[in-house]
């Protein structure tokens, strides 16, 4: 979890490494010797960098992350919770 104060460059690394686990994720998935064992390793990951990329979007508070990015994560973060 990142302290108060995330920076965009915070944002733009965490971004980096989830899309680079998303990226992973398929490749080893869509392999033919896919070991089950290693996919919930590869979801922890994701689910980590997932956590992280969200931490650093609540902690950044400015106009730098699009409007519209602040307005999808945060309908989805309320749906959440209703």
């Amino acid at each position: 979890m990142l302290l108060p104060g995330a920076t965009r460059s915070n944002v733009d690394s965490y971004k980096t490494i989830f899309e680079e686990c998303c990226k992973e994720f398929n490749d080893e998935v869509s392999s033919p010797d896919f070991d089950p064992e290693y996919g919930s390793y590869l979801k922890e990951n994701l689910n980590e960098a997932w956590n992280n990329l969200k931490a650093s979007l609540m902690d950044y508070k400015s106009d730098a992350v699009p409007e519209e990015v602040n307005t999808v994560f945060m309908k989805k973060e309320n749906a959440k919770s209703s």
